[in-house]
């Protein structure tokens, strides 16, 4: 599996007053054989909601490397680290 394109949200995230962050989202998705994504979810909060919701959205825009027709679809689960600095 070859990603070759990838968005990654833009800040600043949007807090609500009883929001902080907790740590790393985690996301699973499907990687189709045509290369897109779908069925993008999280799996663990990050504790933000906005963090959340706009790394759902970059993840359901990344493109991988096609597949030969026949191989099937892949499940995949990521961690990611939001850098605040």
């Amino acid at each position: 599996m070859a990603r070759i394109h990838a968005s990654f949200p833009n800040k600043p995230f949007k807090f609500s007053p009883n929001e902080s962050y907790k740590g790393a989202p985690h996301i699973r998705f499907q990687i189709q054989e045509d290369g897109t994504v779908s069925d993008a979810a999280i799996t663990r909060s990050s504790g933000v909601e906005d963090i959340d919701k706009k790394l759902l959205h970059a993840v359901a825009h990344w493109r991988y490397k096609p597949r030969p027709v026949g191989c099937g679809v892949i499940d995949s689960e990521m961690s990611v680290a939001i850098d605040w600095q």
